[in-house]
């Protein structure tokens, strides 16, 4: 609510709407009063819940569809009965485009009226000398129970029975109509039926550095890195971008990507228009280009697929559809163009974008987890305090939920949630709290928007055929608020009931399947020629879940949620810097199997420290051959680096590697995911090795690899130590 103490002359606004309006079906009459006086408007009743659910209190909202506080002192609130009257006190006025919600007796509400509204009764509102201002009355029929009546849109002519009640907020459209679609002249750019056609000439000197850069695991993983977001690290060239025959000049041109989706062959793109060139934009409306290079999917269908699900159940998600894209006239085959979740975004999907907005990247609503959250809007202003709020609300194992849903829409969470189960999106906020955003308007709860979908469709959770007993397929809990929710009874039941409704409502199997046929025909006619078939084949693999994912849901979920918990696992592990070592390396290979690895081959260290401390050894050796495999398993080969201390413990670094690695002159990083190093330690009376830390940052070098029995192998390694 916004009042504050402002005189102003009061109007009127004339309402009226008959039986054919969309009232699904209800008599609901406005009655006017006096004609407006010189554009000043009138208060006026926009919403009224007199059938409130869980027995809450009945409420009337009002509306100042002015630009003009307006003096509310003294005006009074009616039903249909004279004697039933509330007075508002002295001092109050609502402020231009503001909403006030009063509620009715049993309220704790500081503005009550102490009386209740019937099944078939009326609202008045009168001013201060008594005349009647507006009313709205449902004598012929029945309130809805649990639902409002109200004008759409706000402080419109038109009344009747809304979607659903939306206390001092927007109203939502009524019941059975159509939602009204916001446009802002972009959608012509991100039309799913067509594919828009980019090309982008750019310095070949500037292209070869923007393909070239990249973030690496120990970028992301090294220090303290759950403080703040990982550094961008990417660089803005100037290129001439032309799409779909209009063509810009001086248009800013990055790489994107997080760690998955970069490349240096195909890189994922940012454009923007105005980058360099102030208020440029394509075709006059559109800022930006968001293009994914759907390296991760080789289907190219999971982006858009998901996010139409989204859509269709309500819940804001980026636009998405093909462009085929071209370098320097080099075809880079087709990509993926979706909205960027920016202001435009925010507009249209919240109708506001000065709210709080945030992106979570591996980020929880925990203490030392939220760091890595990055605030997109209101940046200068360094507050957190919804976070923060947040964050203490989940603290308890038994949280408040009315605390909770003051921070958090908890129902508009359900369908979020389960919709990443329903498509698996194992890699979103309930399964790895990671690619998402979140939205409040200042003075309301958060909603969640998907993000990077690139990774939804597939069967499997990464780590989950490694158990014995792998999680439900429609168990997100990984994030402290699914957590917490599926702990509580209620709360999981209500998770299990959506999931059921939109696997009714929005899981359509004919449908999907008709549409990866129509995107797959797309990908067919626009991809590069060495993506097609590997699309073609992976399409399959998007049928199979569209085909098997009800029915492994409905077993899963059918009767009863599974009783599954688990507790919320810590923080993911940064890796804490701890040593360098630096050393030179020849085996023989075939020795990998030695029972005296200290005598074969040589080792020089020139640097081996730990936490400051030089590792002292009296002995070292080098074995290097084929790892041992089971049926079914690839090959690989291994190069083990030994040292013996003078306690007689036994230490060694642990590399492994594919067969196409074997190669003389090879030099690998390693930042990455592979390969990196192990290093182990065999304390007396040397049972088993016991892992201590993992040999990164650095790299590997071979001068010789000759993999035949008694060939050399030899390098060097300069690197350091991190923990796991």
């Amino acid at each position: 609510m916004r009042v504050q103490i402002q005189w102003v002359i009061l109007g009127f606004l004339i309402v009226a709407c008959g039986e054919d309006s969309a009232s699904g079906g209800l008599e609901v009459e406005g009655v006017p009063s006096d004609p407006l006086q010189d554009g000043v408007g009138s208060v006026v009743i926009n919403e009224v819940v007199a059938k409130a659910e869980d027995d809450g209190p009945d409420w009337v909202e009002l509306y100042n569809p002015t630009d003009t506080p307006i003096e509310l002192s003294g005006y009074q609130l009616q039903d249909n009965d004279d004697s039933h009257l509330y007075v508002f006190p002295d001092g109050i006025a609502l402020e231009g485009g503001a909403f006030w919600v009063l509620e009715g007796k049993n309220s704790e509400n500081e503005f009550t009226f102490p009386f209740g509204l019937g099944g078939e009764d009326s609202v008045r509102l009168l001013d201060a000398s008594g005349d009647l201002v507006d009313e709205v009355s449902w004598l012929d029929g029945d309130a809805p129970a649990g639902r409002s009546l109200g004008r759409y849109p706000d402080g419109g002519e038109e009344w009747g029975q809304l979607e659903t009640p939306t206390y001092e907020a927007p109203n939502a459209p009524f019941t059975g109509m159509e939602p009204e679609v916001k446009t802002d002249g972009t959608e012509v750019y991100f039309d799913p039926e067509e594919v828009l056609q980019v090309a982008i000439e750019i310095d070949q000197e500037d292209w070869d550095t923007l393909r070239s850069e990249a973030r690496s695991l120990l970028d992301i993983l090294a220090g303290d890195c759950l403080a703040e977001p990982v550094d961008d690290i990417f660089t803005w060239f100037s290129a001439t971008v032309t799409v779909n025959g209009e063509t810009l000049e001086n248009v800013g041109v990055r790489k994107k990507g997080f760690l998955g989706s970069l490349s240096d062959i195909k890189p994922a793109m940012k454009v923007r228009f105005d980058k360099f060139e102030e208020d440029q934009l394509l075709g006059g409306v559109l800022k930006r280009l968001t293009l994914n290079n759907t390296i991760q999917d080789p289907s190219k269908l999971n982006t858009c697929m998901t996010y139409a699900l989204y859509q269709s159940a309500g819940r804001p998600a980026p636009r998405c559809q093909y462009a085929k894209v071209e370098v320097n006239g080099e075809d880079m085959g087709i990509y993926v163009h979706i909205d960027a979740i920016k202001s435009s975004f925010l507009k249209r999907n919240f109708g506001t974008s000065d709210g709080n907005h945030y992106e979570g990247t591996l980020s929880d609503f925990r203490e030392g987890w939220f760091g890595t959250m990055e605030k997109k809007t209101n940046e200068e202003e360094g507050d957190w305090s919804d976070i923060e709020a947040l964050s203490a609300a989940l603290e308890p194992e038994n949280p408040n939920w009315e605390t909770v849903g003051e921070w958090v829409d908890l129902d508009a969470f359900l369908t979020h949630w389960a919709l990443e189960a329903i498509v698996n999106h194992w890699d979103g906020y309930g399964g790895n709290r990671n690619n998402y955003h979140i939205y409040r308007e200042l003075d309301g709860p958060f909603e969640f928007i998907p993000w990077g979908a690139d990774a939804t469709f597939f069967e499997f959770e990464p780590g989950a055929e490694e158990e014995e007993q792998p999680p439900p397929a429609g168990v997100f809990i990984n994030g402290l608020l699914s957590n917490r929710m599926y702990a509580s009874g209620e709360w999981r039941e209500k998770y299990r009931e959506r999931m059921l409704e939109l696997l009714d409502q929005v899981w359509d199997e004919a449908a999907l399947l008709e549409q990866v046929d129509i995107w797959s025909e797309v990908v067919q006619a626009y991809a590069h020629p060495l993506e097609r078939e590997p699309a073609e084949q992976d399409a399959e693999r998007v049928r199979e879940f569209i085909e098997n994912r009800r029915d492994i849901l409905l077993a899963e979920f059918g009767e009863k949620a599974p009783d599954e918990s688990a507790e919320v696992g810590p923080p993911i592990s940064c890796w804490e810097e701890l040593g360098e070592v630096s050393l030179s390396f020849s085996g023989i290979w075939g020795t990998q199997e030695s029972e005296t690895p200290l005598q074969e081959g040589e080792l020089t260290v020139n640097t081996l420290t730990y936490q400051g401390e030089n590792i002292a050894f009296v002995d070292t050796g080098t074995t290097v051959g084929w790892g041992e495999v089971s049926e079914g398993e690839d090959a690989f080969w291994s190069l083990l680096l030994w040292w013996a201390e003078s306690s007689g413990a036994v230490e060694l670094i642990a590399f492994s590697f594919i067969p196409e690695m074997l190669q003389p002159g090879s030099v690998y990083s390693l930042d990455n995911w592979f390969p990196y190093g192990v290093r182990y330690r065999f304390q007396p009376p040397f049972y088993e090795p016991i892992p201590l830390d993992q040999i990164r940052g650095g790299t590997l070098r071979f001068f010789e690899a000759d993999g035949t029995d008694g060939g050399t192998v030899s390098g060097e390694l300069n690197a350091r130590i991190f923990s796991f």
